[in-house]
């Protein structure tokens, strides 16, 4: 064997040690077409279903993604960590076509229920210089929290550093620029408080 066919055997040989350490530390899930790519320390609950091309992905030097158990995505959604940790409480479900990037980390608590089209990107451009381009200004990165038992229209797009406490319901197409309150029925671009949710069924 010749000394460059020697130096092309060691390197495909040291690739494919690093390969099979590195896909050691993943593991796949699919189901109805759905597939979760997740680092050893991401995880997916029990009874949680992924229809066609619902994708989950996560790395190790790139954030985690935790699903709680009961959860479903709808076909067409993608869910990805953009350095962030995305965590989603149980009981959940996500509509079809939507898109969740966690730069910041974005955390969802139980029993939410999301609608199709839904947009929350855990990050912002930078763009105070004028002599400097957007693109290389860099981005700020909060983080989006959305509390329990919230339901989130059609179109809704979440922007970073957003809280939105429990029981809140954003209609459809609004755009989340500011924390809206517990119980608080917010819709409108940008979005504001319509009415607050009162439990009509326990009154005098």
């Amino acid at each position: 064997m010749s000394t460059l066919h020697k130096v092309a055997s060691s390197f495909v040989l040291r690739v494919l040690l690093v390969l099979s350490s590195a896909f050691r530390r993943y593991r796949s899930v699919a189901e109805n077409g759905g597939r979760a790519i997740l680092h050893k320390h991401g995880r997916i609950g029990p009874r949680v279903a992924l229809q066609c091309r619902a994708l989950i992905a996560s790395h190790r030097h790139c954030g985690t993604i935790w699903i709680g158990r009961g959860y479903l995505l709808r076909s067409d959604i993608l869910i990805i960590t953009g350095g962030g940790d995305v965590r989603i409480g149980e009981n959940c479900s996500i509509g079809s076509f939507s898109f969740i990037q966690g730069n910041g980390g974005i955390e969802v608590g139980d029993n939410v229920r999301i609608g199709s089209h839904f947009k929350a990107i855990a990050a912002n451009h930078r763009f105070e210089s004028l002599s400097l381009p957007i693109a290389k200004q860099g981005i700020i990165s909060v983080g989006i929290r959305i509390g329990s038992d919230c339901w989130i229209g059609a179109g809704v797009t979440v922007l970073d550093g957003v809280r939105i406490g429990t029981g809140a319901v954003l209609a459809a197409g609004a755009v989340i620029t500011r924390d809206v309150p517990e119980h608080a029925v917010v819709g409108g671009i940008p979005a504001r408080v319509l009415k607050i949710r009162c439990d009509y069924g326990h009154q005098s």
